[in-house]
């Protein structure tokens, strides 16, 4: 899925903010049915912006649309050695793990041989709690970490590990189990619970008392007790497909080394990955991934990392930030090429967002859908932090307030963002941009307003 911006030529001017993204990504097949990269412009960096990335950056206007891409070479740069394979469903912990006929189960294994570099998960499975790290710094050494096999990009989950399941005795539609720091309840087998404009898994409904579990399919409810109830769309015994998701952790890094992550989904933990640095020259990669409910923090959460390179992944419901970046010794630049984040700041604090970043962090976003989350769906902030956003399509705080952070792109105390041919089209955001304290936003040009008017002067 292809998602940047294109111009209201293809018809991306209609509607709500979910029908203009309906449109958009219309827009972007008849468009890229058309793409050639040969044709595509170098694009020049703006006077004043500091960050002189090691990658170039393309612009392609046609057929009334624009589009960015950069040549950010995942494959080349990401760490290559010994390589293990593992399979969350039919391997075994007493295989060798060296190909993949003789994979091995869990995560943690894979972790633990000497060497081992690149680490290869069968697409189509999902792992739980006992089969992955729950800790920090997981990571021993620089590493890639992959897929192999056909199907669905494996998850990796804080799954509770067999539940032990019991049938209530007053609703026999309702099965619980008594388990402390539970927090989200993933069916994978409910399509209702499937987003299908996003792709990605929705929690169950969570209620506020058995009965109205009962009364619900498709619900869980958990008491003081600990004790949580459940009751499946289709009212089946719980199975394979049913995640219990635990407070625990996700993917952890704070070791000076590269991550390379390609084609993975995680669900549920803590933070579904952290990368926190103290060097500020090590190199963090992700590309075709989902991060799907951080319940008690940021999606991503980055800090002092030297260079990170996001391409082509969904940051959705994260309880802050989807993706937060912070630097305090040593400087974060990052790319975000093609992202979607969307819904978070379930927390209700009204300042969390899509993406953020602060402290004189400098960072490039291509493209790219940032929406419905609880704050500016789009924050930067500091003096030092700028940030150069081509072809971003914003839209919808969930806000709802009026105030200043009611808005879709939105710089705070001394930030520095630049904007081109981005958009707010089908907005409910009281301002499309949001300008404070000191803060520069900068129009170069191509800009589509679909929410209200500025807050503050745009240059």
């Amino acid at each position: 899925m292809t998602l940047s911006h294109y111009g209201p030529g293809l018809g991306l001017g209609l509607g709500s903010g979910l029908n203009a993204i309906t449109a958009q990504q219309a827009g972007a097949d008849f468009f890229n049915s058309f793409y050639v990269r040969e044709e595509a412009d170098l694009y020049i960096l703006p006077d004043g912006f500091f960050y002189n990335p090691d990658f170039r950056i393309f612009r392609t206007e046609k057929m009334g649309g624009v589009r960015y891409h950069s040549d950010f070479d995942f494959e080349d740069r990401r760490p290559k050695g010994l390589a293990i394979y593992v399979d969350f469903e039919n391997g075994s912990d007493g295989n060798d793990g060296l190909s993949e006929t003789t994979p091995l189960r869990s995560f943690d294994t894979a972790l633990d041989i000497p060497d081992v570099v690149e680490i290869y998960i069968k697409r189509g499975t999902t792992g739980r709690r006992t089969q992955i790290s729950a800790g920090a710094n997981i990571f021993p050494r620089s590493m890639s970490i992959l897929t192999y096999g056909e199907g669905d990009n494996p998850r990796l989950t804080s799954g509770e590990n067999n539940p032990a399941w019991v049938q209530n005795v007053e609703y026999p539609e309702i099965w619980q189990f008594t388990r402390s720091n539970t927090d989200d309840v993933f069916d994978f087998a409910d399509a209702g619970r499937f987003d299908s404009l996003y792709k990605y898994h929705r929690p169950m409904a969570l209620r506020h008392s058995v009965a109205e579990v009962a009364a619900n399919p498709g619900s869980y409810y958990i008491d003081a007790d600990n004790v949580v109830y459940l009751r499946t769309y289709d009212s089946r015994m719980p199975d394979e497909d049913i995640i219990v998701a635990l407070n625990v952790p996700g993917l952890d890094c704070r070791s000076d080394i590269d991550l390379f992550i390609h084609g993975i989904d995680v669900y549920g933990f803590d933070f579904n990955l952290s990368y926190n640095q103290s060097a500020g020259t090590r190199t963090l990669a992700v590309k075709d991934c989902k991060f799907v409910r951080a319940p008690n923090g940021d999606g991503l959460f980055i800090r002092d990392a030297g260079f990170v390179y996001f391409q082509n992944i969904l940051v959705a419901e994260s309880h802050e930030d989807g993706i937060n970046y912070k630097t305090s010794s040593t400087q974060t630049r990052f790319l975000e090429e093609n992202c979607v984040c969307i819904r978070c700041g379930v927390s209700l604090s009204g300042n969390d967002n899509g993406s953020s970043a602060h402290d004189g962090v400098d960072g490039i976003r291509l493209g790219g859908v940032y929406a419905h989350n609880f704050g500016p769906n789009l924050a930067d902030t500091n003096a030092g932090t700028q940030t150069l956003n081509l072809g971003v399509h914003a839209f919808s705080s969930e806000l709802k307030n009026g105030a200043s952070g009611d808005a879709d792109f939105w710089c705070s105390n001394g930030g520095e963002m630049w904007l081109q041919d981005c958009s707010t089209l089908g907005s409910t955001s009281a301002f499309g941009r949001s300008v404070l304290s000191s803060a520069t936003i900068t129009d170069l040009g191509g800009y589509v307003n679909g929410a209200g008017d500025d807050n503050g002067a745009v240059q």
